[in-house]
């Protein structure tokens, strides 16, 4: 169930999932410990992802861009379906439906107005990005992904593929109250 945000901020525990519906009828989901604020204004949508992972449905509005903030990361959208997940060493944002533009956080100006095509990476659905954190120089490569399973995480559901024990463990492990330990 959609709860409308009361607040400028979403906040999530371990083993905890929360839907928001934001005054402009967008909808954001939280996964588990996650921080995220909202800052509406006549201008622009900015969302702030503190930490954790969000899943944006943006409601479209031309005059207003839709703009979330990952710390070393800008991702812009008008109207569509995204997610967005902050770790300590990396940034990823997956599409599953429409377009995003996506920056590094120095190159936030290139978001603002207009998108800037010259510095700005454009994803479309089923496709993704991943931005280390302090690694300014390395190129943004888009991969092409299954975006249903790189986002079921905003269902409550961990898909796994390839990873390792100590990987599926760590992904676990960050979502929930109960730890694996190994």
């Amino acid at each position: 169930t959609n709860i409308v945000l009361a607040s400028n901020t979403i906040e999530t525990h371990a083993s905890e999932w929360r839907t928001v519906e934001l005054a402009d009828g967008s909808v954001v989901s939280a996964g588990p410990n996650t921080l995220v604020q909202v800052d509406y204004s006549r201008e622009a949508r900015r969302i702030s992802l503190q930490r954790g992972e969000a899943m944006f449905k943006v409601m479209k509005d031309e005059t207003r861009p839709f703009i979330v903030n990952a710390g070393s990361a800008l991702a812009r959208a008008v109207g569509t379906r995204f997610g967005v997940e902050r770790r300590q060493d990396r940034v990823r944002v997956t599409v599953a439906e429409g377009r995003v533009a996506v920056v590094r956080s120095e190159q936030a100006a290139a978001l603002e107005h207009t998108v800037d095509l010259r510095i700005a990476t454009a994803l479309v659905a089923d496709e993704g990005v991943e931005i280390p954190v302090n690694t300014p120089t390395v190129p943004l490569h888009v991969e092409k992904v299954n975006s249903a399973l790189a986002l079921a995480w905003a269902s409550g559901q961990l898909i796994l593929q390839r990873e390792t024990v100590g990987e599926a463990v760590a992904e676990f492990n960050r979502r929930n109250r109960v730890q694996i330990l190994i």
